[in-house]
């Protein structure tokens, strides 16, 4: 059973496997650490919230959910909760292992702040350099899942269509500004700068 629990000596393999991805997907941009980070992180599946941390070898949360060859990711001092109730998450005192594939949208709680100043980040990361020149259009967007309605900014790459992104793009997509309401109770509502949405689970999204 392949998952994303970090050990040492498989982090070069991780690189590798990211970089030739990004080789073959004009759209996936990772930028490596060259060392672990944890990051706290929420995910969310159609009936259960995940929190806890993850360490990985990746500095944004978009490249840890779209590693693909890894289906099962190893959430570090995990607690599990119910979508939609007001009891805080119980504590498991363990590790969990989170099917990437049932995960609607996942949100960083807590990202590790790089000691290198950007300017010097962009001289020894290309990633960040390109991410940097990249001309991209924020516009609204709406995405439905059988769960959840996510109104939020999606970041078009200039003269890429929304259905050019959810066919070439990553399976999970960046949504900057959102504003998330559970099925299970409209009424109420999540806000988050960042999360990532799973096209896969997606039943519909337009540009509002």
């Amino acid at each position: 059973m392949p998952n994303l629990a970090i050990i040492p000596d498989r982090w070069p393999h991780l690189k590798e496997a990211l970089r030739h991805k990004r080789e073959k997907k004009m759209n996936s941009f990772a930028t490596l650490a060259t060392e672990p980070l944890t990051h706290g992180v929420e995910l969310y599946t159609d009936r259960l919230l995940i929190q806890g941390s993850i360490t990985v070898p990746f500095k944004r949360i978009s490249d840890m959910m779209n590693l693909g060859d890894y289906n099962f990711i190893t959430v570090e001092d995990a607690a599990l909760g119910q979508v939609g109730q007001a009891a805080q998450p119980r504590k498991l005192g363990t590790s969990l292992l989170g099917a990437r594939s049932e995960v609607h949208f996942a949100v960083a709680t807590s990202t590790p702040t790089p000691s290198t100043p950007l300017s010097a980040q962009l001289l020894t990361d290309p990633d960040l350099e390109r991410d940097r020149l990249i001309q991209k259009t924020p516009t609204p967007c709406y995405a439905i899942t059988s769960a959840f309605v996510i109104h939020g900014t999606c970041h078009l790459v200039l003269g890429i269509t929304l259905e050019k992104l959810l066919e070439l793009g990553d399976t999970f997509i960046p949504f900057t500004d959102v504003t998330i309401y559970p099925a299970v109770t409209p009424q109420s509502s999540l806000r988050h700068d960042l999360v990532v949405v799973n096209r896969e689970k997606l039943e519909a999204i337009y540009l509002a």
